[in-house]
């Protein structure tokens, strides 16, 4: 907790503007009820920055977003937070287009390929995602473009990086750009 201390305090002495949103990705509703009810999401970021992907499949949104939203907001209210900022820290779906009908996104955790969607099916998730959320009142959207083209089967996110760790050795170098 000191070294959060130390940040807001040079942050808020910089700019009292500046906002710090803890990041999550899933649907793991126990691990928010944990999150919301820390004394450090509660004392030293604004808010939520929230990735709320649907593995494997994506669903079309407006059978689980709206739940899935008021859902959060009702963790946060229960925990004292209510006040606190929710966005969408990335949203999106891997999209296979014209060029590339077999293009897919990584491994999910079942470790199969996961076909991209069709360039209408991904226009319409897109138009849905955005509406509804802001509809149930998310204001900060940011859009995901997956890594579509060039079906590279080492192609790897923060949580294949955790959990296969030694994989990253078989490779000549390794490039984290945020997420881990």
């Amino acid at each position: 907790l000191a070294k959060m201390t130390r940040m807001r305090a040079e942050a808020d002495a910089i700019n009292p503007d500046v906002k710090f949103a803890y990041s999550t990705r899933g649907d793991h509703t126990a691990e928010f009820e944990q999150l919301f009810a820390s004394q450090a999401f509660g004392v030293f970021y604004d808010g939520l920055a929230h990735d709320p992907y649907m593995w494997p499949d994506f669903p079309t949104p407006e059978g689980w977003l709206p739940g899935h939203i008021t859902d959060l907001k009702t963790r946060m209210s229960n925990a004292g937070v209510a006040n606190h900022l929710l966005w969408w820290g990335e949203v999106g779906l891997p999209a296979r287009g014209t060029n590339d009908p077999q293009a897919f996104f990584g491994y999910p955790e079942t470790q199969a390929y996961v076909p991209g969607a069709s360039l209408g099916y991904y226009a319409r998730y897109m138009v849905k995602v955005h509406a509804l959320s802001l509809a149930n009142g998310i204001r900060r959207i940011y859009w995901y473009n997956y890594k579509n083209r060039g079906n590279d089967v080492s192609y790897s996110t923060d949580v294949d990086s955790d959990r296969r760790g030694a994989e990253i050795r078989e490779h000549r170098a390794f490039l984290s750009v945020g997420h881990d």
